[in-house]
């Protein structure tokens, strides 16, 4: 009797064992399957595992696992299972930022109690990027430019991409700010390092599906800015139903979606806003923002001097410090720039983040990133998110409109044109502000 049944019970356990293997390893979903997804006009091979992604961060090692919607194929409905819609969303796989770069010596283990949005924990919800349609286009926005700029386009795509139900993934494969990983990106990327993810991933089985059907279009910077309505102008009206928007005015459609968009790690924004206090503390000051760099040797704008700060700085004090000089904060790229400020006023007390840094700080290049280790990544952006966040918790702020760093303070600031000014504004600040 036994001899009769083993073959009977091998031939099932082989069927077992080809069906597992065909259910388990399809063409989507098999390990270390090679996609080919393009960016530009270069197509590029991408090798993962679709169910854990072990990578090492330049400061540390993390593992990153598959959320259901980065597993699941499309299914027959329209709609991509919004798996996690809250702020929580997939927060135990976010890498904990612990270099010394991000923060200055004898700054607090934890920071004092907190009175400004970005210096708290978040009280919006992270955006459902997995809540759109799997079966339309899908948009590539690519990480252009400097962080402020890149992030800036991403922000108005976002904007674009919720209106239209439109799902959306963030390229970093040229972007000069990545110079961690390439290819595996959204993982390990740029945007990783240093804040949450935006947008589903590039490795999605959703995008790669869009890929093979020629359905993956690129937003272009001239797409979402030339095009006054994409802009979200002061006095334009955005709706997007499925985040609950009914006619949100410009601005704050903006403000709305940075705030739910661009959410540095909470390791990032508690150095962050460990090193600012530090250098602060919680009075009121005025807050100036100088760039030069490659605004001037590349760009070739016409530079604001320093008397013009000066200038406009007495009249801030007079108006808004009832004549008695503040603490001064100056963010800026070139930090040669310090010295000039203090022979000035000298009974005025300048403060900066230049002796917090050892990288020349003689005017920032974006080509420069190309040569940057992650102490040098770590050591440039503890120094701006610091400079950031204070200026957003100036009492008053003046800079220049040449530099994307302003509109993003602006935004950062509530989009609020009150204690705002812009010196190369000739017609006013207000005429170019409602223009952003």
């Amino acid at each position: 009797m036994f001899e009769k049944r083993l073959p009977i019970t091998i031939g099932v356990a082989l069927l077992l064992l080809i069906a597992g293997a065909f259910l388990f390893a399809s063409p989507q979903d098999s390990v270390g399957l090679r996609r080919q997804l393009t960016i530009g006009d270069a197509p590029r091979i991408l090798d993962f595992d679709p169910k854990t992604i072990n990578f090492k961060s330049p400061m540390q090692t993390a593992s990153y696992v598959a959320s259901a919607s980065d597993m699941s194929p499309a299914t027959s409905s329209n709609m991509v299972p919004d798996t996690a819609p809250d702020s929580q969303e997939s927060a135990p796989d976010r890498p904990t930022i612990a270099s010394d770069a991000l923060q200055t010596a004898g700054a607090p283990e934890s920071a004092p109690e907190l009175d400004n949005f970005w210096c708290s924990e978040p009280n919006v919800d992270r955006l459902p990027y997995t809540n759109c349609d799997a079966n339309d286009i899908i948009y590539r926005i690519p990480l252009f430019g400097g962080m402020t700029n890149a992030i800036k386009l991403v922000l108005l795509g976002a904007i674009q991409a919720f209106e239209e139900n439109r799902c959306f993934f963030v390229d970093e494969g040229e972007s000069h700010l990545n110079n961690f990983d390439r290819i595996n990106y959204h993982e390990n990327g740029f945007i990783s390092h240093y804040f949450e993810r935006i947008g589903i991933s590039n490795e999605d089985p959703l995008v790669q599906k869009a890929l093979r059907e020629n359905r993956i279009r690129s937003l272009t910077w001239q797409e979402v800015w030339e095009p006054l309505r994409n802009r979200r102008m002061y006095n334009q009206l955005t709706s997007i139903p499925s985040l609950g928007y009914e006619n949100v005015p410009g601005h704050e459609i903006k403000t709305l979606m940075m705030k739910r968009l661009w959410r540095p790690l909470p390791a990032v924004r508690e150095a962050t806003c460990n090193r600012f206090y530090k250098l602060l503390g919680r009075q009121e000051f005025l807050a100036i923002s100088v760039r030069r760099g490659d605004k001037s040797t590349t760009e070739n704008f016409d530079i604001v001097t320093m008397d013009a700060y000066i200038q406009a700085a007495e009249v801030a004090i007079r108006d808004k410090f009832d004549n008695i000089p503040p603490v001064i904060f100056v963010a800026t790229d070139d930090c040669s720039v310090l010295p000039t400020l203090q022979s000035s006023r000298p009974t005025w007390r300048f403060v900066s983040e230049c002796d917090n840094t050892h990288q020349e700080q003689e005017g920032f290049d974006l080509k420069d990133m190309k040569k940057w280790g992650p102490a040098e990544y770590d050591e440039h952006y503890g120094k701006f998110f610091s400079e950031l966040y204070a200026m957003t918790a100036s009492k008053y702020w003046i800079g220049v409109a040449y530099t994307n760093v302003s509109w993003f303070v602006y935004f950062m600031r509530g989009g609020k044109m009150e204690n705002f000014e812009l010196l190369d504004a000739p017609a006013g600040t207000e005429v170019i502000l409602q223009n952003w």
